[in-house]
């Protein structure tokens, strides 16, 4: 299994998913014009979610916080379920309310149209990177098949998104300061040996790796 890199805050290497207030939110980054190795990513994974859609034309990464997403409320109220929709499903779908300024704007929302072109069928990868604890069982289940639901319907896909549960780990756990825990990165080398490669990596693991056409 590969292992993910510990990454930087500060490092100008990596193009992290935060917006100007230092809040989580999303990121876009074109691959049709990268010339050199591309690396977006986040970190700090206690309980989040991360969605990720890749496609040769350009890459969309999400970080939806635990609290304001997932745990603001009790997800069994109305008042949960609303702060679910307010804060998950509309930063999917957009616009997604003030917490998430950054996906609100053109720049940094979902394109619906990722990976179409017109030379071949729309082909894209979409992965739910979510948490899991007591051994294999998922967080918030029902809220991970809604975020299914809601990209499958925005990005038309005849398929639902692959999910990648991760340990969630205290975050005063001191291996945070040495290893890659609560890290989401994508790479991407458009000349790997010739071709154009790309990988995904949460919480340390190889998720997903590919090659472009």
């Amino acid at each position: 299994m590969t292992e993910v890199p510990k990454l930087d805050i500060k490092s100008s290497a990596y193009k992290f998913s935060r917006d100007e207030n230092e809040k989580w939110s999303a990121v876009k980054q074109n691959l049709d014009d990268a010339t050199g190795i591309v690396r977006i990513g986040t970190e700090e994974l206690v309980g989040c979610s991360v969605v990720v859609a890749i496609s040769d034309k350009e890459v969309w990464m999400g970080h939806f916080v635990e609290d304001t997403g997932f745990g603001e409320h009790d997800l069994d109220t109305p008042e949960g379920q609303q702060g679910f929709r307010d804060n998950v499903l509309a930063g999917i779908s957009g616009p997604a309310t003030i917490k998430y300024p950054t996906i609100k704007s053109e720049e940094a929302r979902l394109n619906p149209k990722i990976g179409t072109a017109s030379r071949r069928p729309k082909s894209v990868v979409v992965w739910i990177i979510t948490g899991q604890h007591n051994g294999n069982e998922r967080m918030y289940p029902d809220e991970v098949e809604s975020m299914q639901a809601e990209l499958k319907k925005t990005l038309s896909l005849d398929n639902d998104p692959q999910v990648h549960q991760y340990e969630v780990v205290d975050g005063k756990d001191p291996r945070f300061d040495t290893e890659a825990l609560g890290t989401v990165l994508f790479e991407y080398d458009p000349n790997n040996n010739g071709q154009k490669s790309w990988r995904l990596l949460a919480h340390k693991d190889l998720v997903q790796e590919g090659v472009f056409p």
